[in-house]
């Protein structure tokens, strides 16, 4: 069963920051994020995650 704290890391936060004139966009991994979290139904999912956030990224870009 998935822990409600374990739940803050997904999704996880993203920084939103000007560099040189430019947008940048940072955010940690959710196949790495989840290394730290003793979770592994969360462990499972992560790397679906991943692909969808780096969908949202790409969008963005």
């Amino acid at each position: 069963m998935t822990k409600k704290n374990d739940l803050v890391m997904l999704p996880c936060n993203v920084i939103v920051c000007e560099k040189s004139g430019k947008t940048v966009l940072s955010v940690i991994r959710p196949t790495v994020a989840m290394h730290m979290v003793d979770n592994v139904e969360l462990r499972k999912i992560a790397p679906a995650v991943e692909v969808q956030l780096k969908k949202a990224f790409d969008a963005a870009m």
